[in-house]
């Protein structure tokens, strides 16, 4: 008892607990989304539920918007809204009229198209206080905030008596801006408040000024015009981010209740809703779980093999178990949705009896205690146990009807195949009891079919359903078939049991039928039914059988017969096949498995189409005729095709890659030739500069009248000259040549002015072997001279080489002053900062370049240049 308690009290508190895993105000992103759901609660006046809850489903209005994240910051959040469903019936007891109108089903209903709901169309724009939620910008999209649409009057009861008359009265409107001009500030003030985001916000009743409306809008009801903003709810009921979790349960794997290590389960659930979880699948008789938001609920199995259940919402759950309607404590513990469950439950039930006297015959009376509370389309939404089968009997009462007109040719309901009952469905239902039952009609039809058999009901469900659960529910178990589907191979599944008999009936037989019994007995009449029907076929040396049955034999034979039905069963432990029968289909229903000797699945098919139970002509045995009938011509003749088709496609792929390897290295080439003639056109002007400079030095020589000196410099020059002329075409010159070349520049600036200079080469760099642009090196040279050491009359310049690694490290260095704007501004720098650029595009290659003054390290002055040159 203890340890229950203290499993109730973490039940309780641990929503709270893990609060601050999930996000809040201050860690929304661009890009996040809530969807907020408002509710306003019309005034009650019919039977049902009379407490103002959000999750009912009469005399309410319900719009959901969509509040997207588009901007954020430490102090402001900003929403886009848009409409994503509207929601709004309410009864007007004086004439015994339902006025219904649901945006998620409209394309079903007549008369929804006049005034239609925006769907996902962005109508305001707002910012918000984080602090306190207060609104700082709006923005409406439109004049009018005012969404309108039509409402349909129906009979309250089974038989509508109005036959969906439009009436002056049903036309509705709802107030958009409510959800971001109301309710989101006070959300975003709790939120921030600490509370979940999830917190639900009450508003009272209150009287506004009447709001200029529509001149077009004609019969709006009064209370609609007047805006007597009746009491209401706003709840975040989804999120594009993990909402924290309101509900908590706690059960034991097994049922065991020794097992003192319990399993917890934390959910997030917009509304009350059965549920199960995963061990109670294995058990096709289990109850679901009726839960509720906020529920804390903890199962412990009784020594009589059923369950007890304690804390918050347990009540629903004991009284479902217990099948019981007298249990007036329990009913007196519900709460107000799960009560009128219940109530439904029992008036369903009472439909469904009378609505089996008219399928026998009996006129059905409009008028009858049965009939005249009911309201199908929203009665579904509570969840009643007998709703299902209330909509089975009346669609076989809608067939029986049918069957008194002389003009019918339809089949009794019972003899209908699915694909019949899934148009039935369309025709006769409307609304949520449509998709509800055409979702299990397509369960049904795909486990009982391939897939090929029912795409087209499938993709029409799919594409017209607005109901994701129900869209999530055929979507999975879409998923889950797959693996079964025809072509596929049975080792690529995880049923082992068939697997592991594979190879030993591999080598004896072209097929295999293998079936998996719900049962945990055998009988002689199944393998002896099948083996008949094989035998008469002529298939008896082609097919072997196979079956399994999950659990342990039933002692129903005994000495040789028990030996001739042990040769034939295989049994699997019980948790493991009722495993797979859960998994991939119902798990009360055999599962039969058509292969080929090698593992490839032919068909496949749960309960209803067992191959024990079939015609001669059975389908299976088809399948197996055909199959063997592939003869070795069509194998050569499709086999010849093939080949061609994919010689075909390989010759085309290689023209197609070939014109685009040439195209690639076209373009390659012209880009590289554009380059390499950028680069030319540098160097052009690089080497007129360097001339330009010299003779300049020349000029100053003859005009101090230095005859000597400048003839001494011209002999100089010529030499240097003939090097700068023939290199100007080269792409890489050696490394020796281009210090050779400096040298004999830095030589011809000595005439002129006084300065030392040193060129160091380590070495270990091998000057005659490297090899690296031409006039790379010289522009940085003459700039020293040009800015250092002519303003100052003289000075040091000292350049040193060396290689690290694949990088050969070329440092110039100077005593002048230091690097200055005009120094960086000069022709020779903007041209080989121009070059270094092109190199790196030519030779994929990048030479990195360092300018710095001496003076912001050291205690000297002067410019020092780093050049990082690749070399391989």
């Amino acid at each position: 008892m203890k340890k229950i308690v203290l499993l109730l009290l973490i039940c309780l508190f641990s929503p709270f607990i893990l609060a601050q895993k999930y996000k809040d105000i201050h860690t929304l992103q661009v890009g996040d989304w809530l969807l907020v759901e408002h509710t306003e609660y019309y005034p009650y006046s019919a039977p049902g539920i009379k407490e103002e809850t959000p999750w009912r489903a009469e005399n309410i209005r319900r719009v959901v918007m969509k509040a997207t994240v588009t901007n954020k910051s430490t102090t402001t959040v900003s929403f886009d809204f848009s409409v994503t469903s509207v929601y709004d019936c309410r009864n007007q007891p004086d004439e015994n009229l339902l006025l219904y109108y649901d945006s998620r089903y409209k394309n079903d209903f007549p008369f929804y198209s006049w005034h239609p709901v925006p769907s996902d169309s962005l109508m305001v724009k707002a910012t918000y206080d984080i602090a306190s939620g207060h609104i700082k910008t709006y923005e409406q999209n439109s004049e009018e905030p005012y969404l309108t649409y039509s409402r349909l009057a129906f009979s309250i009861g089974l038989i509508n008596t109005h036959r969906a008359k439009r009436y002056n009265s049903t036309q509705g409107i709802a107030d958009a801006s409510r959800i971001p001009q109301m309710a989101m500030p006070q959300l975003i003030n709790n939120w921030n408040g600490g509370k979940a985001i999830t917190a639900s916000v009450r508003q009272e009743a209150t009287f506004e000024t009447q709001k200029p409306l529509y001149s077009a809008v004609i019969g709006l009801l009064p209370e609609d015009v007047t805006h007597n903003l009746y009491p209401s709810e706003t709840r975040v009921i989804d999120a594009s981010f993990l909402l924290p979790p309101n509900v908590v349960l706690a059960y034991t794997e097994s049922g065991d209740s020794s097992v003192t290590e319990r399993i917890i389960r934390r959910l997030f659930i917009p509304h009350p809703m059965e549920y199960y979880v995963e061990n109670d699948r294995l058990h096709y008789s289990a109850f679901p779980w009726l839960i509720s938001p906020g529920d804390s609920i903890v199962r412990v199995k009784n020594t009589d093999g059923g369950f007890n259940f304690t804390g918050k919402g347990s009540a629903q759950n004991r009284l479902y178990h217990s099948c019981s309607k007298a249990d007036e404590v329990l009913v007196h513990q519900l709460d107000v949705y799960w009560k009128h469950s219940f109530e439904l439950r029992d008036l369903y039930n009472k439909a469904n009896r009378y609505l089996l006297s008219g399928v026998h015959g009996n006129t059905i009376n409009a008028n009858n205690d049965s009939l005249i509370h009911l309201l199908p389309l929203v009665d579904g939404f509570y969840n009643p146990s007998s709703f299902k089968p209330f909509l089975n009997e009346y669609m076989e009462y809608k067939q029986a009807e049918s069957l008194s007109e002389s003009l019918s040719t339809s089949y009794y309901f019972y003899g209908m195949e699915y694909r019949q009952r899934y148009y039935n469905n369309k025709h006769f239902l409307f609304g949520y009891p449509r998709y509800l039952m055409n979702a299990d009609n397509l369960l049904d039809m795909m486990r009982m079919e391939m897939f090929a058999d029912n795409m087209v009901e499938y993709n029409d469900f799919i594409n017209h359903c607005p109901d994701i659960n129900l869209t999530n529910k055929l979507k999975h178990q879409y998923n889950v078939l797959q693996e079964l589907e025809r072509g596929k191979n049975i080792k690529n599944t995880d049923i082992e049991f068939i697997k592991k008999k594979l190879p030993l009936m591999a080598d004896k037989q072209k097929y295999i039928v293998a079936t998996l019994f719900y049962g945990d007995g055998y009988t002689r009449s199944s393998a002896q039914y099948l083996q008949k029907k094989i035998t008469n076929a002529g298939l008896n040396n082609h097919i072997s059988s196979c079956f399994f049955y999950p659990g342990t034999p039933t002692l129903y034979y005994t000495g040789d017969d028990k030996t001739y039905m042990d040769s034939l069963y295989t049994f699997v432990g019980a948790q493991e096949g009722k495993k797979v029968l859960n998994r991939y289909g119902y798990g009360s229903n055999d599962l039969t498995i058509l292969m080929r000797e090698d593992g490839t699945i032919l068909y496949r098919s749960f309960g209803g189409k067992s191959w024990l139970s079939g015609t001669e002509e059975d389908e299976m045995l088809q399948i197996v005729k055909a199959d063997m009938n592939r003869s070795e011509s069509d194998f050569h003749k499709g086999f010849k095709k093939g080949l061609f088709v994919t010689l075909a496609v390989v010759l085309l792929l290689l023209i197609i890659i070939k014109i685009r390897y040439d195209s690639k290295r076209r373009k390659e080439q012209t880009e590289r030739h554009i380059t390499e003639l950028e680069l030319k056109t540098i160097r052009s002007q690089m080497n007129p500069h360097f001339i330009f400079n010299a003779l300049s030095s020349i000029q100053n020589l003859i005009g101090k009248n230095a005859n000597d000196e400048a003839n001494q410099y011209l002999i100089h020059f010529a030499r240097l000259l003939r090097n700068v002329l023939s290199n100007s075409e080269k792409k890489l010159i050696p490394l020796s040549e281009e210090l050779e070349q400096i040298s004999l520049y830095l030589k011809l600036e000595q005439l002129r002015i006084p300065f030392n200079y040193q060129i160091e080469v380590d070495p270990e760099v091998s000057a005659d072997i490297i090899e690296i642009p031409g006039m790379l090196i010289q522009p940085f040279v003459e700039n020293a001279v040009k800015h250092a050491i002519a303003p100052q009359g003289g000075g040091e310049i000292i350049l040193h080489v060396k290689q690290e690694h694949d990088t050969l490290r070329v440092e110039i260095v100077d005593d002048g002053p230091g690097i200055q704007k005009e120094s960086t501004d000069g022709f020779g720098i903007k041209a080989i900062t121009e070059e270094l650029k092109l190199l790196s595009v030519l030779n994929g290659k990048e030479i990195k370049l360092e300018i710095e003054n001496r003076q912001d390290k050291e205690d000297k002055t002067g410019c020092r240049i780093i050049l990082q040159i690749p070399v391989s």
